[in-house]
């Protein structure tokens, strides 16, 4: 769907607008999350925590009945022939990816709760995650530009931006509420506040990106850099004996940087991206996106099932032990910011001898 959204908002909106349309984009994202646990919690609590399933359902629909008519009518370019003939092959490669993303992360999670020893199940769980890891190295880069993974100048570095810096956000973000809870004795509620100013600072970057008048390449090096500062400090600002307040503020700054990088790198792609290559770039600038909060959720989840202690669950060190991991995937989306700032111009991508099947300019 998300895929879908970003064709769409190629084709139907001038490249002067898109800017402030991704930034609405994100804000869509703020409502729901600052009212949905709210009324998930309340549903949950009178009824029953079915209702917060179903009452999907009639979203869903008037979702449907509102958006249908709009779009209907709307026609985006035909692939190119390079792309209809290996449709069939990238859904494979992508199945292949997910089976092996699967096992690798089932099998290191399983690996740090029980530890390493020299029965047959830990020599069995050491091979899946092995042939996980070889699986998903071998299939990921088939699915983005060349050249992504080794950070090449232009779209491949703006897509590798988005995966680094999401690895490091989201893996996080999936722990910060529990170190509040652990470490400091807050409720699930007052912890929750944490994701939610990083979610008002995430819609405040989003809007901030749609007003920038320098080039849109320098907001990657900016926000992986923010978001690097953000998320090390975090290794400061998790002990008790400083204020709470102080904590909320440094994750709204990385809300802020994670709005202003993933809505430029959204801009940044359909900009460089032909027309008929608009659904498979933004399929891999989704496919890094959600790659980099695998990993980094992963790494998190390790490292905390692995150094631990059940006796001690107030302890802080190991999550600090997390966010320091973590800040190295921000610093080379750093790196990877500086490479897409050297490797393209605003100029809109355009069909041409010198522009490669992946939308990336020959230099």
């Amino acid at each position: 769907m998300v895929v879908a959204v970003y064709v769409i908002i190629g084709g139907a909106y001038p490249q002067h607008r898109q800017p402030v349309i991704f930034g609405w984009l994100s804000a869509a994202w703020v409502l729901p999350s600052l009212i949905g646990p709210a009324v998930a919690g309340y549903l949950a609590e009178e009824f029953t925590w079915r209702w917060v399933f179903l009452g999907v359902v009639p979203i869903v629909l008037a979702a449907f009945v509102m958006v249908w008519p709009k779009t209907a009518s709307l026609t985006t370019p035909e692939p190119g022939a390079g792309n209809r003939g290996d449709g069939r092959r990238r859904s494979l490669t992508g199945m292949a990816l997910a089976g092996g993303v699967l096992a690798a992360q089932f099998a290191i999670n399983r690996l740090a709760a029980q530890g390493l020893g020299d029965s047959a199940g830990s020599i069995v769980l050491l091979l899946l995650a092995a042939g996980g890891v070889a699986v998903a190295a071998l299939t990921f880069p088939r699915l983005l530009p060349k050249g992504t993974v080794r950070l090449a100048r232009g779209l491949p570095s703006i897509i590798a931006t988005r995966g680094l810096v999401t690895a490091a956000f989201f893996g996080a973000e999936a722990f910060l509420p529990l170190m509040l809870v652990t470490s400091r004795g807050m409720n699930e509620a007052t912890a929750g506040l944490t994701l939610s100013a990083g979610a008002l600072g995430w819609s405040a970057g989003a809007f901030v990106q749609a007003r920038v008048t320098f080039r849109r390449q320098w907001l990657l090096v900016l926000g992986a850099s923010i978001l690097s500062t953000s998320v090390g400090g975090l290794a400061l600002v998790s002990v008790p004996t400083v204020p709470f307040w102080v904590l909320v503020v440094v994750w709204t700054l990385a809300g802020f940087a994670m709005g202003m990088t993933l809505s430029s790198t959204s801009v940044l792609v359909l900009k460089l991206s032909p027309a008929q290559e608009r659904g498979k770039n933004s399929s891999s600038l989704q496919l890094s996106d959600q790659m980099g909060g695998v990993v980094g959720s992963t790494i998190a989840g390790g490292l905390f099932a692995l150094l631990r202690d059940p006796s001690n669950p107030g302890q802080v060190g190991v999550f600090v032990a997390i966010w320091l991991a973590l800040c190295l995937f921000a610093v080379a989306g750093i790196v990877a910011g500086s490479r897409a700032v050297l490797g393209s111009s605003d100029e809109p991508a355009s069909p041409h001898p010198d522009t490669d099947r992946h939308g990336k300019v020959s230099s």
